[in-house]
């Protein structure tokens, strides 16, 4: 999905696509390999998949405190339900807020080999310098990511650069190009694994199923499911995710601190 975001005050647009892929969960191919499972997210191929999806319907909403667009679409994984996806702006009648908020849901992941899921943000009219992204330490202070650093560090190659370069993200995560002086800001509603390892695309994981173990705890596959209308399913999700453009790091970093403590404490 791609659309242009402008900022009618600072007179910039910037060309964004949203998306939906998914890693394919690596499988034993000998004794003694390790799988991905519960503990340990591995895929069989470093480059994520787009889901083959089409949009049913698109509603549009404008009011006084909120413009919104709700995104109803289908993936060929799951072609019974519904998924949709809400964007929204809102403001307080005089002036939009800066942040564009996601509200997407999702129904559950069909069984198969399995699948690791990932909402992905990317901005064209940014370029993330060094192959460097930043995440946060629960909105308490921005910690620096290096793509690929321990196997610069160590020497050794991987044939997992994806889940090698994935780490915790409690509450935000961004890229700055250094150039422009500008950060993409990504802020999610609970903790979840992150990236932007690939060309400064920022990537959460939001949901994962898979009917292999990793051996290292429980002995037991990643399926977790629900019932619905008689029938067993994955279980569907119901994430919230927030957008931003800032002008420092320090702005990125205030930024995510006070959507942390509304998330955490919305009364």
């Amino acid at each position: 999905m791609n659309f242009v975001y402008e900022d009618l005050e600072a007179e910039t647009t910037k060309r964004l696509t949203f998306d939906i892929r998914y890693y394919e969960n690596y499988a034993k191919t000998f004794d003694g390999d390790l799988e991905g499972g519960l503990y340990i997210f591995k895929s069989i191929h470093n480059t994520s998949h787009l889901f083959n999806q089409s949009v049913v319907f698109v509603n549009a909403y404008q009011g006084t405190l909120m413009s919104m667009f709700v995104i109803y679409f289908k993936s060929k994984m799951n072609p019974y339900e519904n998924n949709f996806l809400k964007i929204k702006v809102a403001g307080d009648g005089i002036k939009f807020n800066e942040q564009i908020e996601f509200d997407l849901y999702l129904e559950g992941i069909q069984y198969m080999p399995g699948l690791d899921v990932t909402v992905n943000w990317k901005c064209w009219d940014l370029n993330a310098t060094g192959n460097i992204f930043y995440t946060d330490a629960n909105a308490l202070e921005i910690v620096k990511r290096t793509s690929d650093i321990y196997s610069k560090r160590y020497h050794y190659t991987t044939q997992q650069r994806a889940s090698s370069n994935f780490y915790p993200v409690q509450s935000g995560i961004f890229i700055e190009d250094e150039s422009l002086g500008e950060q993409m800001v990504i802020m999610n509603d609970r903790s979840e694994g992150g990236s932007a390892w690939q060309n400064g695309t920022l990537e959460l994981m939001i949901n994962r199923r898979g009917n292999t173990s990793d051996s290292l705890g429980n002995d037991e596959s990643l399926n977790e499911t629900e019932w619905v209308n008689g029938i067993e399913v994955g279980i569907r999700v119901n994430a919230k995710y927030r957008l931003q453009f800032t002008k420092s790091r320090k702005q990125a970093l205030d930024t995510i601190r006070k959507r942390f403590l509304r998330t955490q404490y919305p009364l």
